[in-house]
């Protein structure tokens, strides 16, 4: 991670946890203004668009935000909406699509469930069968198939 894709007038970084994205340069200063870096969890991203350049038109990766407003009206809207990020075609193309398979790949990791909470959930859930077991209101067996159950 921190790999750094340049773009048109913005970088994205990849980190641990997300995102950041900079703007720079005049053309960024007269759409987006002084808006400085944006950090962006992947949890928070809930789909990556990706748009490939071609010799007429620059391509774009945008990061769609759960409970955001995405602009939806192609690269001309892409322009102008701060989640993103306009590149110019060739070599690009390849860079940004790498961007966004390892975006997507943060996506993933960060949506996969804790295995340790799953581990103190079951094991609070068999402590739970031993006091149940200790107070009498299970029997052996009974305890014995609720353990099974829950470690298989």
């Amino acid at each position: 991670m921190g790999h750094i894709y340049e773009g048109y007038g913005a970088s994205v970084e990849i980190v641990d946890d997300g995102i950041i994205i900079r703007r720079k340069g005049l053309a960024s200063f007269t759409l987006h203004g002084l808006k400085g870096e944006k950090r962006i969890p992947f949890a928070s991203i809930s789909a990556v668009q990706f748009k490939p350049a071609n010799l007429l038109t620059s391509g774009y990766i945008q990061f769609s935000i759960a409970g955001g407003v995405e602009s939806k009206g192609g690269l001309l809207a892409a322009t102008k909406d701060e989640n993103s990020v306009l590149f110019k075609g060739g070599r690009q193309n390849r860079i940004f699509e790498q961007l966004r398979d390892n975006v997507e790949a943060g996506l993933r990791l960060a949506r996969k469930p804790a295995t340790a909470a799953a581990t103190i959930t079951k094991a609070e859930e068999l402590e739970k069968l031993a006091g149940l077991l200790d107070r009498g209101l299970l029997t052996r067996e009974e305890f014995d198939s609720q353990k099974a159950a829950l470690l298989s």
